[in-house]
This record gives C-alpha cells, structure tokens and sequence, in this order.
C-alpha cells in the first residue's frame, strides 16, 4: 500500500511534472524496525572506528530513514538529508538520489581521507527476496551490518 495515498503499491502520487517523482517533503519517514525494501547506503567516515557508521534507506514507496549506528544499538540521525524518487512505470523501475549534509557525516570533512562504505539494494517486498550489495557480506542470512565488508571510498579533487 503506498505510504502516502493508501492506495496500490506503486502508485504515483506526484504526477504534476510528469515523471511520477515524490519530493522530500512528501516523503515519511519510516519507523526503526519496520522491513522495507529498496536501497541502502552505509558510510564510516572514521574507519579506525569500525562499528561506528551511519545508515541512510530509500524505498519506492517514499519511506526513508537515517540512523546513526554504534555498537550496542542505533538512534535516529536527524541528519537533513534531502531525497527524491522517480519512478518508471514503462520500464518497471525506480531511481533516487540522497544529498546528505557533510556536518551531519563528520566534523572535519578532508576530501583526502579515505572512508569506509557500502551500498545495498533489496528487491521483493517478502521473502524470497533479492538481497544485493557493492561489496558482498558473505553471511550465511542476509545482513548488511557488516562493516569489515564495507568498501573503500575515496572522493575526487574539484576540478
């Protein structure tokens, strides 16, 4: 059921530009605990502290949430991130993007350091479901908690 309207699944609710895209201020935040499936961001700014990161999910439907983890448990992030969807009904598909707030990652941003990262995407709203990822976890069950998996990331020079 879509989140917004209560209507079907994939319904578009913003079609006034014609894209069928949800702005960030149509879009809910959804509750810790609740499975949604769509895509997952993981970003270590610091990875010399290895269960410290911050998590951001974007769903189809509009839900989203960012959290802020650390060993022992997760808190809510408030970080400002703004977000769209777009969905494409033709082809069956769904693009976001996230702009994040470097004050809300780091205190001191070096575009020289080098972070910790992952990226997840799940497809399926029940099991079986499709469980992607940048950098395989290898875990026996799905888990995207694993930041020994994360990546490296590392950011370009301005031109």
């Amino acid at each position: 059921m879509c989140a917004l309207c209560g209507r079907a699944t994939h319904c578009i609710c913003d079609t006034s530009a014609g894209t069928g895209s949800f702005t960030s201020s149509k879009m809910l935040r959804r509750p810790a605990g609740a499975i949604i499936f769509g895509t997952e961001a993981f970003l270590q700014p610091d990875p010399s502290r290895e269960r410290y990161y911050k998590e951001f999910e974007v769903s189809p439907n509009g839900m989203w949430i960012d959290l802020d983890v650390f060993p022992g448990g997760i808190s809510d992030l408030t970080s400002g991130m703004q977000r769209s969807v777009v969905l494409n009904e033709e082809s069956h598909s769904w693009a976001t993007e996230l702009a994040i707030p470097m004050k809300a990652l780091t205190a001191h941003f070096h575009p020289a350091a080098v972070w910790r990262a992952n990226f997840y995407r799940i497809e399926g709203s029940k099991e079986p479901r499709f469980y992607m990822a940048w950098q395989p976890t290898r875990t026996p069950t799905p888990n995207f908690h694993v930041p020994s998996a994360f990546g490296k990331l590392s950011f370009a020079a301005e031109p």
